[in-house]
C-alpha cells in the first residue's frame, strides 16, 4: 500500500488549519481584501518555481487555459468568502460547515463527470448532513 497520498493529504491539512488560523488572526487587523491578495502572492511566489522544475509541464491549449482561468476565478470567489467568513464567526463554527465541500465535490462529481458516489462517500455525506442539523438545532435550543 503506497502511503505518500496520505502523508500529502495530511501535509495539506496541516497547511490548511495554518491558513485558516492565521486568516483568523489577521482579521482583527486588515482588512479581508489585504488578506486575499497576500494570499495569492504568496501563493504565486511559491507556485513558480515549483512550476519551472516540473518535467513534465506543458503550455495548455486554449480550452484548458480557459479551464484554468476559471479554476482561478472560484478559487478567488471560494477565497473570498471563506476569509469573510473567518472574520464573522468563530473557526469552530465554520469548520463543521467547510466539511460540506465533501458533499458538493461528490455531487459536482456526479453531474459534470459521471463519477457514482460509493457507500463510504455517501455514508460520510450522511455524518455531515446529521452533524450539521444536530449542530444547529443545538445552538437554537441554546
Amino acid at each position: 500500500i503506497d502511503i505518500f497520498p496520505a502523508i500529502v493529504a495530511l501535509f495539506a491539512a496541516f497547511f490548511m488549519a495554518s491558513a485558516h488560523v492565521t486568516v483568523r488572526h489577521l482579521r482583527i487587523t486588515d482588512h479581508h481584501l489585504v488578506i486575499i491578495n497576500y494570499f495569492a502572492y504568496i501563493s504565486g511566489l511559491i507556485s513558480l518555481p515549483i512550476l519551472l522544475f516540473q518535467r513534465s509541464f506543458i503550455i495548455p491549449n486554449l480550452f484548458d487555459f480557459l479551464i484554468l482561468i476559471l479554476l482561478g476565478l472560484l478559487a478567488l470567489v471560494t477565497q473570498f468568502t471563506l476569509t469573510k467568513a473567518y472574520q464573522l464567526v468563530p473557526a469552530n463554527l465554520i469548520s463543521l460547515y467547510t466539511y460540506s465541500q465533501i458533499i458538493f465535490a461528490s455531487v459536482f462529481g456526479l453531474l459534470f463527470f459521471k463519477e457514482i458516489p460509493d457507500l463510504l462517500s455517501i455514508s460520510g455525506a450522511s455524518f455531515i448532513i446529521i452533524s450539521g442539523y444536530l449542530n444547529y438545532r443545538f445552538k437554537i435550543n441554546n
